[in-house]
């Protein structure tokens, strides 16, 4: 009796223990919930924007070069100085241009002798050619001696056409050599300041094919442009009208601005990277800038103020079907319900965020979004759910610690035998 005694409690002992076991370690435990991090709804600017750089430079540049050869004898202009057009800059030796001139002048006087000479002697043919007809009409002269004198007459007349044309020839020799020693004086084409001065008295310039430079001169440093290249990638977003502001070292607290004016075609590739050109257009009636500055230059795409803003990271957040439960498929039938009323051609800018409900649970918001930048992106309208400033949207998951259920035991501890 009391070893059965024994056996009885050892087995209401063993019981126990496995109702304990069941009850509180193999207990299924609940899932902790998903941490979200948010951020707030705004209002405020965004913008869109290219930064790239560039250099500054007149937008009308004129270069002054000499079509004569000669040496320098007198600058009349220099560094930084105004002139008018027809302005004298520079004046070249004119001797050698005299002697040209008074060579034509010589062979001009020649021609024009020979001219009168081929006259002459085709007035006298002309004379013998008709006493020869009168000869012929009377039977006094045969036709050979006809037929010469004819032939006489028609080379007489061509020789008066060849001096004519040789007299024209040496006539627009002269000409040119005039016009040569008209070049020796070297005058402004434009109204505008002298940027550069590029020969000294007594240099020489030699003109062949290609014009020697001896002045640039910029038309108005009132308004300048500023020529920079802009990225294949970022190019789409210039276009002309577009405003700019810039800045350069010289003045690195003061922020200047402008206006894309061109985006042109010829693209220009530099270690493999490809940019194309774009000219904006600057004001300059203080005379700040000056040409050659390099500028960093900032191109706004689209601008967009006091618009409602959320994060970019929001638009790109997307919970699981698990963390969000029923409002994945909310966020569907919303999404397609916002596709639906947006127009086809607008459907790339409809985007979603989630926003936490009264239970703490994500809930989907539809948008048509409008201009965005690095961080912010606006909304146009709001197409399904609410949406106003002050409002958290979700950006990210904050990963709760995994709980796992025990595995069921293959073997309830005790039943492989009592260790006495």
């Amino acid at each position: 009796m009391k070893i059965s005694k024994k056996v009885s409690v050892s087995i209401v002992i063993i019981l126990a223990v496995v109702a304990a076991y069941l009850l509180f370690f193999n207990k299924p435990k609940k899932e902790e919930a998903a941490t979200y991090r948010t951020e707030a709804v705004t209002i405020g600017d965004v913008r869109l924007q290219v930064v790239t750089s560039g250099t500054l430079s007149a937008i009308t540049l004129v270069q002054v070069g000499s079509q004569v050869s000669g040496k320098i004898i007198s600058l009349y202009a220099d560094f930084n100085d105004k002139v008018k057009k027809g302005d004298k800059l520079a004046e070249l030796d004119q001797e050698s241009i005299n002697q040209q001139i008074r060579q034509q002048e010589a062979n001009y006087l020649i021609s024009k002798t020979a001219l009168d000479k081929a006259k002459l002697t085709r007035d006298n043919a002309k004379i013998k050619y008709n006493r020869s007809k009168q000869l012929f009409d009377k039977e006094l002269l045969s036709v050979e001696e006809l037929e010469a004198a004819e032939i006489t007459y028609q080379n007489s007349e061509a020789d008066v056409q060849s001096a004519d044309a040789r007299l024209k020839q040496s006539e627009a020799q002269l000409e040119a050599a005039k016009v040569d020693l008209t070049h020796t004086v070297i005058r402004s084409p434009i109204d505008g300041i002298v940027i550069n001065r590029a020969v000294n008295v007594g240099q020489t310039v030699t003109s062949g094919m290609q014009t020697p430079v001896l002045y640039e001169i910029a038309n108005d440093l009132s308004k300048m442009q500023l020529a920079c290249n802009v990225d294949e990638t970022d190019i789409g977003k210039v276009e002309p009208g577009q405003n700019v502001q810039f800045t350069v070292s010289a003045y690195p607290r003061r922020t200047f601005t402008g206006k894309v004016i061109q985006k042109r075609l010829k693209s220009e590739s530099t270690s493999n990277v490809v940019t194309y050109p774009a000219i904006i257009h600057v004001e300059n009636s203080d005379g700040a800038l000056m040409p050659g500055m390099t500028a960093t230059v900032t191109i706004i795409s689209a601008e967009a103020k006091g618009a409602l803003l959320v994060p970019g990271a929001a638009l790109r957040f997307t919970p699981t079907q698990q963390a969000a439960g029923k409002a994945v498929e909310k966020k569907q039938a919303g999404s397609a319900s916002a596709k639906a009323k947006a127009k086809p051609q607008q459907a790339d800018d409809i985007g979603t965020v989630w926003k936490l409900d009264s239970s703490g649970n994500p809930a989907p918001v539809s948008v048509r979004t409008g201009v965005a930048d690095s961080t912010k992106t606006e909304v146009k309208e709001v197409l399904s759910g609410e949406l106003k400033e002050g409002d958290l949207v979700i950006v990210g998951l904050n990963p709760a610690k995994q709980t796992t259920q025990s595995q069921q035991p293959s073997q309830i501890p005790g039943m492989g035998g009592v260790r006495r």
